[in-house]
């Protein structure tokens, strides 16, 4: 066996391991591209949460369930991810629930990779056909941005294009997340980032898994969908 099988074969095993305890009747686990899998089952939200506590501490404010999973059938969450990083910039945080968030926001390390990922940060697309884009403001929020000649115009979302762009947001939040943790522990080994019923609600002409695998993560990125579920329309 290669060695890349081993690998797969140990995320696998380690995915079946984590649902088995929840006895979950349809399962189906299948490998899309290089670290991306996807689960197929009936019951994608309680799929989501069990992977979650499996591969991470819930108790952890770091790695909160709405910070490494991305659900899109729960956007009338009170996360905002638009905001998730202008947070750090703001020192927005509650002493008494999140001081560990409070102390980190204010070493000096971690604010230099912050604005110096701010500073350097390239427009993402989120509709080309729209020339619609993801940007980021001096204050570390997210916008969406249409491009008119040299101006940059802020532009109000349809459903379908709020979905792109909140997705687009978590994966640039646990970037930046990806690069601090790189330069406190160079051999820090990332835990899997979580989709949940993100085919559904994509917009048809996005590649998500071409998309997935551009964004070099090294990590493992594990997308639950529903089994037979036709696309939501927005």
């Amino acid at each position: 066996m290669k060695i890349d099988e081993m690998k797969i074969d140990e995320m696998k095993s380690a995915i079946y391991e984590s649902l088995a305890k929840r006895c979950f009747d349809k399962i189906s686990v299948c490998k899309k591209e290089k670290d991306i899998y996807e689960i197929k089952t009936d019951n994608s939200d309680k799929v989501a949460e069990a992977l979650y506590e499996s591969f991470y501490n819930p108790s952890d404010c770091f790695y909160r369930y709405e910070n490494v999973v991305f659900n899109c059938a729960a956007r009338k969450s009170r996360l905002k991810y638009s905001d998730l990083l202008s947070a750090y910039k703001r020192r927005d945080f509650d002493e008494r629930n999140e001081a560990l968030s409070l102390k980190q926001s204010k070493e000096k390390p971690f604010r230099f990779l912050l604005n110096e990922y701010i500073v350097g940060f390239k427009p993402r697309e989120i509709s080309k056909r729209k020339n619609l884009y993801l940007d980021i403001t001096p204050q570390g929020e997210f916008i969406a941005v249409k491009k008119a000649g040299y101006k940059s115009i802020n532009y109000d979302l349809s459903a379908r294009e709020q979905t792109l762009f909140d997705f687009l947001c978590f994966m640039e939040f646990n970037k930046f997340r990806q690069i601090v943790n790189s330069v406190k522990d160079f051999n820090y080994k990332e835990k899997p980032l979580i989709l949940v019923k993100f085919p559904d609600f994509s917009d048809e002409s996005f590649d998500y898994i071409s998309f997935l695998a551009r964004q070099k993560l090294n990590r493992k990125i594990i997308i639950v969908s529903g089994i037979g579920v036709p696309k939501t329309s927005h």
